[in-house]
């Protein structure tokens, strides 16, 4: 099992990660980063601290209150993933900050 960086987390929200071929699961914000643990693949998780964090980039849609993708550029590498409420869904998540 792996060790999340977190000690208090924000967010829990299902999302897909487009690093090389769509993978499900969950997306996990807290004090410390951001988290992406894949459902199918324990093994298949993504953690980015907070002081690797370059810049986030969202797309905002109907006035900021609908958020259908975003990216995580870091300082060494660039990472995008994109938040359907549930598996097989287009829609998009809804803005939570």
């Amino acid at each position: 099992m792996v060790q999340s960086i977190n000690t208090k987390v924000d967010l829990v929200a299902e999302s897909t990660s487009y690093m090389g071929l769509g993978q499900y699961g969950k997306v996990m914000i807290g004090d410390r980063g951001f988290e992406f643990y894949d459902d199918s693949n324990p093994r298949n998780y993504i953690q980015i601290p907070w002081e690797e964090v370059d810049v986030v980039i969202a797309s905002l849609m109907f006035g900021g209150k609908w958020i259908p993708r975003y990216a995580i550029s870091t300082k060494k590498w660039y990472l995008q993933i994109f938040l359907p409420p549930s598996k097989g869904s287009s829609a998009g998540y809804p803005s939570v900050y």
